[in-house]
């Protein structure tokens, strides 16, 4: 174990930064204790973003600490079938071979000229109890590895999300069962080592706030999972669309927060110039610019907006006919378990609606499928299961593969009403005047801004009356544009640390003083949240007031 130590990875650009030495910290600490457990090394983005914001509170005079894994998980967020030449390697050895010394010390390295402590796993559990974990996974169905408790934790749910992403599908049936089955007992048993760690640095440390990205998977989830039980606050974040942005939430991740947001953090009327802020970047999405590209491959963007007349003739559409539009999501992505929704999964709902269609040869749909279907590590692309199930398709309903050129905005423009199960694009459709009906966890749901589907019958309804259904009045259009603003520029938080010309998120700092109370308003927003559980919410000027 000692020899994860001694690996070396590209220098830290901490170095340089910090070469001029460190700006005083606030005079009256703070206090506040922070464990900042994304735990994960090997992503730099990752790294990035919490090195930043750990800094930033070390200046305002808290008590951040890091935490990192140091190979003691059977299985992590770090693994993906494509890491690894051969799969079975992974069944039989999980990451410690191939993935553990290089993740933990890309992550050791980088926070080393820190002011802030690096705490191991390996100091909270040993070999003994990994393998005690592993033997007890071992006794347990895939369907038990997915479900299973552990004193009050739902550890099942993030050892499902686990062994999904580290596949890339979300059906695994024509996966070797043995493999899915060694797979997800590795997540199972990751998932009960993670729990027991942060128990145990929770009861060392006594932080007031558990830090972590994204909020889902082993160990990110799990370790929300024991805090939350445990009493104390998490923050989630991740990296958003927008250049340079993060987003964060409080006590869950952000996929579940931004469902359940009240509508009085958003619903109050913009200035026109908040107005023409939110238009001018809406159409700067719709001809893919103002996202980071890792986020948005440049493979995927398609600025040209065709003309509708060529959209038709291309696709083989009849104008004279009713078009309907379908947007897929990455199947596999945060696979999490909602309520109140009347599919399984994304699949359940497009076959169901394709199914309808197919039987309504009438009308005419269009399924786009979502262009980050281009990223590594999807081994389950969407048009791949329409053919494996259907074949070929009747004119009535056009597929448009991920790496069309044609402009998604524009092709839904053609549509009387959209479709979407969990894709984000739902934000943007509203505030045109596209009726959107959901079926699964977008955000835009549950805003009274679009059609929201609990069960099947009401879907089933709901697709019989298609063509009765009007575009938007005046009032959801406005409506639809204040949730944009609120989505796009307030929810998705700036940090001027980060480089937005960088493929990756990078810094551009010159001095740790950029990162002191009141140089960068993005950053003063994140560390509030963490230290004082204020809003994860970025207003540059103060927001009108509520209209109720």
């Amino acid at each position: 174990m000692r020899r994860l130590f001694k690996r070396k990875s590209a220098k830290s650009p901490w170095h340089e930064i910090l070469a001029s030495g460190l700006p005083k910290r606030a005079e009256v600490p703070d206090g506040t204790r922070v464990l900042c457990a994304s735990s994960v090394g090997g992503a730099y983005l990752v790294r990035t973003v919490d090195s930043v914001v750990a800094l930033a509170l070390w200046l305002r005079g808290a008590e951040p600490t890091m935490l990192l894994c140091d190979g003691m998980l059977p299985a992590c967020e770090a693994c993906v079938y494509d890491a690894f030449p051969d799969p079975a390697e992974f069944a039989r050895n999980g990451p410690q071979r191939r993935l553990c010394s290089p993740c933990f010390s890309a992550g050791a390295d980088f926070y080393a000229p820190l002011p802030v402590p690096v705490h191991r796993y390996s100091q909270y559990v040993d070999a003994g109890e990994m393998a005690a974990a592993q033997a007890f996974a071992s006794t347990l169905s895939v369907a038990e590895c997915f479900s299973f408790e552990q004193d009050g934790l739902r550890l099942g749910e993030q050892a499902r999300a686990g062994t999904i992403r580290f596949f890339g599908k979300a059906q695994l049936h024509d996966e070797p069962p043995d493999l899915v089955t060694a797979a997800a007992r590795r997540y199972a048993a990751g998932a009960i080592v993670a729990a027991a760690v942060a128990r145990r640095v929770l009861a060392k440390l006594q932080p007031d706030c558990l830090v972590a990205h994204h909020g889902v998977y082993v160990p990110q989830g799990v370790l929300g999972e024991v805090a939350r039980q445990a009493g104390v606050r998490v923050v989630n974040w991740g990296v958003s669309y927008r250049n340079t942005t993060i987003i964060a939430s409080h006590e869950d991740t952000y996929h579940r927060t931004l469902i359940d947001e009240p509508t009085d953090l958003w619903d109050f009327p913009l200035t026109a110039e908040q107005v023409r802020e939110i238009s001018s970047y809406l159409e700067t999405r719709r001809r893919g610019r103002g996202d980071w590209t890792w986020v948005t491959p440049e493979a995927a963007l398609r600025p040209e907006f065709q003309a509708d007349e060529e959209l038709v003739e291309g696709l083989g559409l009849d104008p004279a006919r009713p078009i309907f539009g379908l947007l897929t999501n990455v199947l596999w992505d945060a696979q999490l378990y909602y309520e109140g929704h009347a599919f399984a999964d994304m699949l359940e709902w497009l076959f169901a609606t394709l199914d309808y269609f197919l039987d309504n040869p009438e009308l005419q749909l269009i399924v786009r499928i979502h262009p980050h279907e281009i990223k590594s590590g999807n081994r389950q692309p969407v048009a791949a299961e329409i053919e494996r199930r259907y074949g070929r398709l009747p004119p009535s309903i056009a597929v448009v593969p991920y790496d069309h050129s044609y402009n998604t905005y524009a092709l839904m423009g053609l549509c009387r009403a959209v479709l979407i199960y969990g894709t984000k694009t739902g934000v943007e459709l509203v505030p045109y005047g596209t009726p959107v009906i959901v079926s699964g966890d977008a955000w835009i749901r549950g805003k009274g801004l679009t059609m929201d589907i609990s069960c099947l019958t009401q879907y089933e309804d709901t697709l019989e009356r298609l063509t009765t259904i009007e575009p938007l009045d005046d009032e959801h259009r406005a409506r639809g544009l204040r949730y944009a603003y609120h989505y796009f520029l307030r929810r998705m938080i700036p940090l001027a640390a980060l480089d937005p010309d960088a493929p990756l998120p990078a810094l551009r700092i010159e001095s740790a003083e950029e990162l002191l109370p009141g140089r960068d308003p993005g950053l003063d927003v994140m560390c509030e949240g963490i230290l004082r559980g204020a809003p994860f919410v970025f207003d540059r000027a103060p927001a009108a007031a509520p209209t109720r």
